[in-house]
């Protein structure tokens, strides 16, 4: 199985798009990813799966998401190996803040190379 990270667009913003962290795992849990895990509210999610395709793991959270809010839920999806190879060319993640740099730490474990 295979870790990927979910990043969902235009949630808690305002009083009609609201999606809490508990509902998002509950969401993603049910539409058959394991392993889930959330930071706070901001719509990034840890999770592992069998899937292969990021492109449609996204459809598929997507879907899953509309269905439970009653509206869309633009999500871009990455592997974890893939956002790590993002992470390591990118000179702004090494001047990042140092909230960033917690985040990518919880996400990926103590072990994360910055």
């Amino acid at each position: 199985m295979a870790t990927h990270l979910a990043f969902l667009r235009a949630i808690n913003l305002g009083s009609k798009r609201v999606f809490p962290k508990a509902d998002i795992q509950r969401v993603v849990t049910d539409a058959g990813f394991e392993d889930v895990a959330t930071h706070l509210n901001t719509g990034n999610v840890r999770f592992d799966t069998r899937m292969r395709s990021t492109e449609r793991i996204a459809e598929r959270l997507e879907q899953a998401f509309a269905a439970d809010r009653g509206f869309d839920v633009p999500t871009i999806v990455f592997s974890a190996s893939e956002f790590a190879d993002l992470a390591a060319e990118s000179d702004a993640i090494i001047t990042c803040s140092e909230s960033m740099r917690d985040e990518v730490f919880r996400l990926f474990g103590s072990g994360a190379q910055l």
